[in-house]
């Protein structure tokens, strides 16, 4: 084991990580620092040669201190260090616990729980669940570090606006349509030109939450969740163990300021790579029978690919015969085992052609026929209202409306630095992307119906 980043020192209750000195209390006369050893040579023992070793693991605000484009430039928070946990579960229970979490049960998937009301269709805290689930036994079979791919789909989907794809849209025509500097310090010059959901969850978690102190959560989580991208979808999927934290902060930064930056992201982990097929994966199967249950295919529309090469229908079976929990099931099965027999032991994470040219077909066919949102009037609808609620939310901080929502829910609970120092266009975006679908749409009615016309609708 590499000295520099873990050693046992001379005093029997401390242990050495990434050059950190961690004293533990000796208890029933065990000392706990060799328990935490243990938990770490029983981890690489398991691991590929090609994985992530949680013994390696440092944490952003070591790095966002010296970077310049930080809210807080002076942040020293230490949380997230607890010394009787692995780093990564550490990561996985933040995320778990944190508000922007909590708030993914409101927001939409590729259907819209406003638009089409259903209790079985998926929202983006059931996609986080099943991608963590697929991305865990992904992870477990290639023997890498199952709960740095865990902690990384937890978070990775908290950037996401309110009304799914739709929202995704209306924001990032906000950035464009909008002159918004990256920051108001003096001397910037960067402009604000895109709006990128990883980019979004990599900025609530490291920079905006707990009053801007951020979670301080693992590099690699973060590196892991910013590097998902559902249109970057290929057979192979590789990394770089090369790319270093301020690369990634970097790559963070050019995701607002440079158009196309997350269009095809490198990981730094193999980790990495598996929490982006675990998202797509936990899609290809339930969006076909979402759009099932909410009418807007029927069994008979799926393509001939993905029953004879994902389902696999045999020849006493019939489509009818399975419950759609089945066939989303069969779908998940059936990729999770392919990338498993053609990605073992080696430096990424592939499909089999036959595989990847049936999950292609898919993904087409879910472009094109279940997601309302990105195809018919509604889109306009979406970004008519997310227009007029930031026009609204401007006005209230030019105003200084103490009595708006930004200030009580939102900027009440930020530092000065970002009040001073962000302008006042991101931070009605930042405002506005926390929101649930139903809190949004409330917020809207509230502030551009009459009272009266609201007590009608309610009626």
């Amino acid at each position: 084991m590499d000295d520099r980043l873990y050693a046992r020192e001379s005093s029997p209750n401390q242990i050495m990580v990434r050059s950190k000195i961690i004293s533990l209390p000796c208890v029933n006369g065990i000392y706990l620092a060799d328990n935490l050893k243990r938990m770490f040579e029983e981890e690489e023992r398991r691991l590929s040669p090609y994985a992530f070793p949680s013994r390696k693991a440092t944490r952003i605000n070591d790095y966002l201190r010296d970077w310049p484009h930080a809210v807080i430039k002076s942040n020293s928070i230490e949380n997230g260090t607890d010394p009787y946990t692995m780093p990564f579960v550490i990561d996985a229970t933040m995320a778990k616990l944190s508000s922007v979490y909590s708030r993914l049960g409101g927001k939409a998937m590729s259907i819209s729980s406003i638009l089409h009301p259903h209790d079985l269709v998926s929202n983006r805290l059931t996609h986080v669940g099943a991608a963590a689930i697929i991305g865990m036994r992904l992870a477990e079979a290639l023997c890498l570090n199952v709960m740095l791919v865990v902690a990384a789909l937890e978070i990775h989907d908290v950037g996401q606006p309110p009304f799914g794809h739709a929202g995704e849209e209306a924001f990032s025509s906000l950035c464009k349509d909008h002159d918004i500097p990256y920051t108001l310090r003096e001397g910037e010059r960067q402009r604000i030109v895109d709006f990128s959901h990883p980019a979004q969850s990599f900025r609530i978690l490291a920079e905006l939450e707990e009053g801007n102190m951020g979670l301080n959560l693992i590099v690699q989580t973060l590196d892991a969740a910013l590097c998902h991208n559902k249109q970057d979808f290929h057979q192979r999927f590789t990394f770089n163990p090369q790319k270093t934290p301020e690369m990634l902060l970097q790559q963070y930064h050019n995701a607002y300021t440079i158009k196309g930056t997350m269009s095809a992201p490198i990981p730094m982990t193999l980790e990495g790579c598996v929490v982006k097929v675990a998202d797509i994966i936990s899609y290809i199967g339930k969006d076909p029978i979402d759009g099932i249950r909410i009418g807007l295919i029927t069994r008979d529309d799926i393509p001939e690919e993905t029953l004879d090469i994902l389902i696999k229908l045999n020849k006493h079976e019939r489509l009818m015969d399975l419950s759609l929990d089945e066939i989303n099931r069969r779908i998940t099965n059936t990729i999770i085992n392919d990338i498993i027999e053609q990605s073992y032991g080696q430096p990424y994470i592939e499909m089999s052609r036959p595989i990847y040219e049936a999950v292609k077909k898919t993904r087409t066919f879910i472009y094109q026929k279940i997601n309302p949102d990105r195809a018919n009037e509604s889109r306009g609808q979406i970004k008519d209202i997310v227009n007029k609620l930031f026009e609204i939310y401007l006005d209230d901080i030019e105003m200084n409306n103490k009595k708006s929502s930004i200030f009580t829910t939102f900027l009440n609970k930020k530092h000065s630095n970002y009040i001073h120092f962000m302008p006042p266009k991101r931070i009605v975006i930042d405002h506005l992307v926390g929101m649930t679908d139903a809190y949004f749409i409330e917020e809207y009615k509230k502030r551009t119906i009459p009272r009266l016309g609201r007590d009608f609708i309610a009626r």
